[in-house]
Parts: structure tokens; sequence; C-alpha cells
């Protein structure tokens, strides 16, 4: 083969190498591409919620329980963007100290307490209960039924303070139970959600929702 050819075939055999690597280069670049948008995206998902939480409570905050008030153009009031509603509050009582309880309600309510029936003695004595019906292995106890429990904790949760059956609260409430408020939820109803679209080209508010044009128009 002469020199002429070989120089001719490593040029094709270079260039081609050329080729493949920049085709891998290509293909590098568009899979980090593609890989980076969603790291971005996820990124951006993951501080928008961030974002909400805070909004939300701070909408809470301002418009109180049980509130409902329309978000609108900054520009033009009578436009509606969204309407937004804070939950109701709701009250619920717990009893994380039974055995306090239950001592309040002895010592307050006697006649809230109950006699039951228990049985002494292991397995082989309750067969013989069955079979001989011994009195000797049964006795009365006087115990606080689960529905007192339950009663105090609705009266409780309606009183938005630990409550007695008489009413009783503060330091004559009785003890072992707390009072939980509900954990504020808020709505967004849209009514026009074009406008948001329209008032970021217009420069009126930026990405997280703030104004940073005045309602006349002018810069703040």
């Amino acid at each position: 083969m002469s020199t002429a050819m070989q120089d001719n075939n490593t040029d094709l055999t270079a260039s081609g190498d050329h080729s493949e690597v920049a085709t891998g280069a290509a293909l590098a670049a568009d899979l980090n591409a593609v890989l980076l948008k969603l790291a971005v995206n996820h990124f951006r998902a993951k501080q928008a919620t961030k974002a909400e939480t805070a909004s939300k409570a701070a909408v809470a905050k301002v418009l109180g329980r049980g509130a409902t008030q329309m978000a609108g153009n900054p520009l033009r009031p009578d436009q509606e963007i969204a309407q937004v509603t804070v939950s109701k509050a709701t009250y619920t009582a717990t009893v994380v100290d039974q055995a306090a309880v239950e001592e309040w309600v002895r010592e307050n309510y006697a006649d809230k307490v109950e006699k039951r029936t228990k049985i002494l003695g292991n397995d082989e004595d309750v067969l013989n209960i069955l079979k001989t019906f011994a009195p000797y292995l049964i006795e009365e106890e006087e115990v606080v039924p689960e529905h007192v429990f339950r009663e105090l904790e609705l009266r409780s949760g309606h009183a938005r303070t630990a409550a007695g059956f008489g009413g009783e609260v503060g330091e004559d409430a009785p003890p072992g139970i707390e009072v939980f408020v509900s954990t504020p939820k808020i709505s967004v109803t849209f009514r026009n959600a074009s406008l948001i679209d329209d008032l970021l080209i217009a420069g009126v508010i930026d990405a997280d929702g703030n104004v940073i044009a005045k309602v006349d128009g002018g810069e703040e």
C-alpha cells in the first residue's frame, strides 16, 4: 500500500473517531440537561411547598379561623383571582393520665363509679366456677367505666379546657385531661388564575407573589 493511501485511511479513521466522540458528548450533554432540569424542578417544587406552607400560616394568622377573603388584582380590585378560606377551629380533649382522672371522679362523683364482677384465680378456677358455680371465686369491685372518661373528654372539648361534669374548670377541673385545637386548613378556590400570569408578565408581582409595583403603576 502506498504512503498516500495509508495517510488517507488514517485521516478517515481519525475523522470517524472524532465523530463518535462528538456524538457521545452530545448525548451526554442531552442526558445531563434532562437530569439537571429534573433536579432544578424538584428543588423548586420543594421550595414552593415550603413557601406555600409559610403563606398558609401567615394567612391563618392574619384572617383568623373561619374567615374567607378574596385575593384580587392589586391594580384592579374588582378583578378576583382566588377565594381563600381558613377552616373553623375545632377542639378535642384526650385523657392523658387515666389514673389522675379516675381519682378525681372517685373523690368528686362517686355516683359515676360502677360495680363490676371480676373473677379471682386461674383458668382452672374459672372452669370450676362454670361447673360448680362456686361463689367464693366471685367478688365485686368498684371501677370508673370507660364511658365516664369519654364523657369528660367531650365536655372538655366543648369547653375548650379541662372540665368536670358540673362545669368545674381551672383548679377544680379533673386533672389528666388535655385539650387540643385543630390545625387550620387553608383552601384556595381560583376565580381567574390567568390573571396571575398577566401580573407576573407585567411585573406587578414576583414569582413568590410579592407585590413589586404600586397600585398606581409606579415602582416602589
